[in-house]
């Protein structure tokens, strides 16, 4: 299956809410505001919800989401390891909502923590400096890669006899003779300032704020608040560097029209002549099936 051929519905707007839904992964990236009225039906497909950090216009959906959608042993909700908002969340829920919500299962994770989702599918925890002053050994903030992981015999042990095989399966145990090749497939960054590029694995498709449409303004704001988040311009030249099949930017700010938008896009792209497509989740905007819309760019 091509990238492409990816059902993505999300919003994203900076401030209220963030929610982006693969449908074919059964995998919710973050639960802002208005995710169950935004998916619907499609909720209750939700099999995994990885969830990047705990500012509330990223898991303030949470609520209504497992009220109706929580059942034994599902959803399975991934957080970030040290953030006690989101324990304090897990107890809320269930003694809210006993029947439905204490069927959650909450799973703190780390960056280095891989988590498989379906056959050949996985999830690698990666680290992210959106919070400032955020000590060394705690995780408070993460970001995902979505990974297709195959497993084939190690390459010194082709050619042997089945025996010999058989002999090295009973002695070491079946994992002795495999060896697993992994394959970024998407990368979601949730809110992040600027990173190098090989932050993000080598995806082909990246899915990566932009709440700022220059590099000034996100500097600025870096400074003086607590959490720090892109420019444009930035992540435009990050992703040339990455080269992925597809971009899809999220997180706009407001102060900003759609109009505006998508000519700043359009300029950078033109300047930078970005070889892959680029699609933007404007703000206020539900984007269903974003992969089968034109995109701004490309």
């Amino acid at each position: 299956m091509s990238i492409f051929d990816l059902q993505i519905t999300l919003y994203s707007t900076a401030l209220y809410t963030t929610w982006i839904f693969i449908d074919q992964w059964k995998l919710l990236f973050d639960a802002g505001d208005g995710v169950t009225a935004g998916l619907l039906h499609k909720s209750r497909k939700v099999q995994t919800v990885a969830l990047t950090h705990a500012d509330r216009d990223h898991l303030a959906g949470l609520l209504q989401f497992l009220q109706l959608n929580g059942r034994p042993g599902e959803p399975r909700l991934l957080y970030p390891r040290d953030s006690n908002s989101f324990r304090s969340l897990a107890a809320f829920t269930a003694q809210f909502d006993p029947t439905t919500s204490a069927g959650a299962v909450w799973q703190a994770v780390a960056p280095g923590d891989v988590i498989p989702l379906q056959k050949q599918l996985q999830l690698l925890v990666r680290p992210s400096l959106h919070w400032r002053d955020v000590p060394a050994d705690q995780v408070k903030v993460v970001a995902y890669t979505v990974q297709h992981a195959a497993s084939s015999l190690r390459p010194e042990l082709q050619g042997l006899p089945q025996a010999e095989l058989d002999a090295i399966r009973l002695r070491d145990g079946r994992d002795s003779l495999m060896t697993t090749r992994t394959h970024d497939l998407l990368t979601f960054s949730g809110d992040t300032p600027l990173m190098p590029a090989d932050a993000w694995g080598q995806p082909q498709l990246l899915i990566h704020e932009a709440t700022f449409l220059d590099d000034e303004t996100a500097a600025d704001a870096a400074a003086t608040r607590y959490n720090r988040h892109s420019g444009l311009p930035g992540v435009l030249d990050m992703a040339l560097a990455l080269a992925p099949q597809g971009l899809i930017l999220t997180h706009f700010s407001l102060r900003y029209p759609p109009e505006e938008i998508v000519a700043t896009i359009q300029r950078e792209a033109q300047q930078r002549q970005l070889p892959f497509p680029v699609w933007a989740v404007l703000p206020g905007e539900i984007q269903r099936d974003i992969l089968h819309t034109p995109p701004v760019w490309g």
